[in-house]
């Protein structure tokens, strides 16, 4: 028996849980994208022949599953193989499992299952029974998850100025050395407004452009591309497992996270405190 895995999923092979009294394989693997909770995905590739002891091979699925549980905690788990009408429903009660086969997979018997936790991302049409590979008399089985209806968030672009009290005090002092007497040698009030409205935009396009910002729905106020971006490296290397990068771009995240929820409090919320809440 084997189990082929996609040289692009961090994988490997989880030997302690194997028994040589017992043909099953057991895999760790980490594929980029998983539903939110679950951490990695456990699979066990079994074949139960059928002169095999069916109590001794579910006191052993049994016991590799709870320790399964323990070691990778909120985990997916996925069984699947020939077990030759063994009686699942203990493991399936146990490990709170469904089947995901309803079609017969060896003449008119249901032999080849497929136990997983993860069973609502399922339906029965998601499971495709296919003729058999090459010289086997079992027929082959795909299974695809349901399709999610993708939906973007809606987000929005919006135009903000540098406000930094640095670019603040800037446009002051250029504004002061402006010779604002040139507006009495104007005319009409239309013309010195024009003139004094042309000054100031001059001055705050210059100091103070405008920057065109992306906008999500889910966004917290507090949050930055700067910390977007981190976040972005952080799972890159968490998908990849290089454990040492990713604990390093984690300490940034967490470190820059703080960072902005601070400038958040102090520059939004920290001075209300000097006033009545009624005069909110």
């Amino acid at each position: 028996m084997c189990v082929y895995i996609k040289d692009q999923i961090n994988s490997k092979r989880l030997a302690e849980l194997e028994d040589p009294n017992f043909e099953v394989l057991w895999t760790y693997t980490r594929p980029t994208r998983l539903p939110r909770g679950v951490p990695c995905v456990i699979t066990a590739c079994v074949y139960h022949p059928p002169s095999s002891n069916d109590n001794q091979i579910l006191d052993y699925l049994f016991n590799s599953l709870a320790k399964v549980e323990g070691l990778f905690p909120g985990c997916a788990v996925f069984m699947a193989g020939d077990l030759y009408q063994l009686d699942v429903k203990p493991l399936m009660l146990s490990f709170q499992m469904k089947q995901l086969i309803q079609h017969p997979t060896r003449g008119s018997n249901i032999l080849d299952l497929v136990l997983t936790n993860l069973h609502k991302y399922y339906e029965p049409r998601s499971v495709e029974i296919l003729p058999p590979f090459g010289l086997s008399d079992h027929k082959s089985i795909v299974i695809l998850p349901k399709v999610r209806q993708s939906e973007l968030p809606h987000k929005r672009v919006i135009v903000k100025r540098d406000t930094r009290p640095s670019r603040k005090l800037e446009l002051g002092r250029y504004l002061s050395q402006v010779d604002w007497s040139l507006i009495e040698n104007i005319n009409t009030c239309q013309e010195k407004y024009d003139f004094f409205s042309r000054i100031i935009l001059t001055d705050l396009n210059t100091i103070m452009p405008e920057r065109a910002i992306k906008v999500y729905p889910n966004d917290a106020p507090w949050i930055t591309t700067d910390l977007k971006r981190l976040i972005t490296l952080r799972q890159r290397a968490l998908s990849s497992g290089k454990s040492d990068l990713f604990k390093f771009y984690r300490n940034k995240v967490n470190k820059t996270r703080k960072l902005c929820r601070a400038k958040f409090f102090a520059s939004r919320v920290n001075h209300l405190k000097e006033h009545k809440p009624k005069m909110w």
